[in-house]
């Protein structure tokens, strides 16, 4: 009865240390804060992404996000709920702004990276999160390269995804009010940032159809931080940073 007991607390014992591993785990892959440092917008951080919103142009000009593989799964389902964003000061563009034969609402972190919560996803249509594009991007070119991401966060367990339009003075303006601006440029950059493993890529996209491979379009971090003037993953050591920002390379993102 005694041996008994005796391995019961060795269990129990056992269990608790798997437990905190997997807790220390799970909150240790969060220590990086992957937010980017910008001066034109607004910090607004929700529950599952973050942006920083300029009114001046009634776009983000950044969504960051860390994208794990397992919010892959589930059975969220997608509404279509578009709404203003009650946490941007000053408000946002609204569900109906953008003409419909012209532009879609084109997420910035898509509603399927968010599928393991209907909560997540429902958060993917605040209109802070929406960008004016063409349907022949945004479910062209735009789309392929959401579905290349989701991969790659199923390769390497966790990515960081930042996603932004390039805002700048001059830009084509839609809405009843003539204050939404509609990009000429989108971007994207994804980083792995592992023990044994740690790479960047960067793609800037022309606003436009494009039939182009994807990989024609990527470029090295450092030339979207002098265009969008957004420092991408400020955090990192800076030895680190640079190696990752300063080149393309296309290993191991195939």
């Amino acid at each position: 009865m005694k041996d008994n007991s005796i391995m019961r607390i060795k269990y129990r014992l056992f269990f608790s240390f798997l437990i905190s591993c997997c807790f220390f785990a799970q909150n240790s892959s969060q220590d990086l804060n992957y937010l980017p440092k910008s001066k034109k917008g607004v910090l607004v951080q929700h529950k599952y992404f973050s942006l920083s919103y300029v009114s001046k142009y009634k776009n983000a000009e950044w969504v960051a996000y860390r994208l794990v593989d397992t919010m892959l799964h589930g059975t969220a389902k997608r509404k279509n709920n578009f709404c203003v964003d009650p946490m941007v000061p000053g408000g946002t563009a609204c569900p109906n702004d953008f003409p419909p034969k012209e532009y879609d609402r084109g997420h910035l972190c898509p509603a399927e990276d968010m599928s393991f919560s209907q909560e997540a996803t429902d958060s993917t249509f605040y209109m802070s999160n929406m960008s004016p594009q063409m349907g022949t991007f945004n479910r062209g070119v735009w789309k392929k390269l959401e579905n290349r991401i989701r991969n790659w966060a199923k390769k390497y367990r966790e990515i960081y995804v930042v996603s932004g339009p390039v805002l700048k003075n001059g830009l084509q303006r839609i809405g009843p009010k003539k204050d939404i601006s509609v990009p000429k440029e989108f971007y994207k950059v994804v980083l792995v940032y592992q023990d044994t493993v740690k790479r960047m890529i960067g793609f800037i996209l022309p606003h436009r159809k494009i039939k182009e491979s994807l990989e024609q379009f990527a470029v090295p971090v450092d030339s979207i931080e002098k265009i969008t003037r957004i420092d991408f993953f400020p955090d990192l050591p800076d030895k680190i940073e640079r190696q990752l920002e300063k080149k393309v390379s296309l290993a191991g993102w195939n």
